[in-house]
């Protein structure tokens, strides 16, 4: 995937990428992975710029969609 990977995630049993916000798609920055615990690692972005971050269990994780640099720098917001 490269470095800094910005993605969305969906998780098992929903039916679309997951938000931070209700009714928007969130784009994730993968930050770690620990295959022998199964533990991923990402950072967000929030309302007013503030980072967050968010640990999941892989094994809830389902699908991930590789997001595209956009305007010849990072990514903007779906």
């Amino acid at each position: 995937m490269g470095q800094q990977q910005v993605v969305q995630l969906v998780l098992k049993g929903a039916d679309g990428a997951l938000g931070v916000s209700p009714g928007q798609a969130t784009d994730f920055t993968v930050v770690s992975f620990d295959p022998e615990t199964c533990c991923a690692v990402f950072s967000f972005r929030q309302t007013g710029n503030e980072t967050r971050t968010i640990v999941l269990d892989c094994r809830c994780i389902c699908g991930i969609i590789c997001v595209p640099e956009r305007n010849g720098g990072a990514p903007t917001a779906l």
